[in-house]
């Protein structure tokens, strides 16, 4: 791991994939990479190559543990969080979520919706329109009004 580490920055996403020391828990371990990464794309380059880099080191990192420890990996880490590739991350996870929550909410209003609505809410990839669309489950009667939300 150390030469992914102390190599050239191309080197560093690479460090995720490496052997980490068996008496630790792999997040741990995980978690003192990235810091490093962090620690030199702040230090060694310039914002965009950072972003990049990191973005690529937390892909990689989820091909190791499961979604639920990417974000304490990642917790603290100034160059993803400036970065907009995680911003898209974060965007893309509440769009899902305001869809499960729609789904949810209108099977216990208007009834299961037939495949053509479903697929038509899964489709939509606004998050502000779904927000309006989470407003307007209270006041509408139909899974049809709700998809005419703008």
């Amino acid at each position: 791991m150390k030469p992914f580490l102390h190599g050239g920055l191309g080197l560093l996403p690479l460090a995720i994939l490496c052997r980490m020391p068996e008496e630790r828990p792999l997040r741990e371990a995980l978690r003192d990479v990235v810091r490093e990464i962090d620690r030199r794309l702040l230090q060694e380059t310039d914002r965009a190559q950072a972003v990049r880099l990191m973005a690529a080191a937390f892909v990689l990192t989820g091909l190791r543990v499961q979604r639920e420890d990417l974000a304490s990996i990642y917790d603290g880490v100034r160059v993803m969080h400036e970065s907009t590739a995680y911003d898209m991350i974060l965007d893309q996870g509440r769009v899902e979520g305001e869809i499960r929550l729609l789904l949810r909410q209108g099977r216990k209003r208007f009834g299961p919706p037939d495949p053509p609505t479903e697929s038509a809410l899964k489709a939509t990839k606004d998050l502000e329109r779904l927000e309006r669309m989470g407003e307007a489950v209270l006041t509408v009667n139909s899974w049809q009004e709700l998809l005419a939300t703008p």
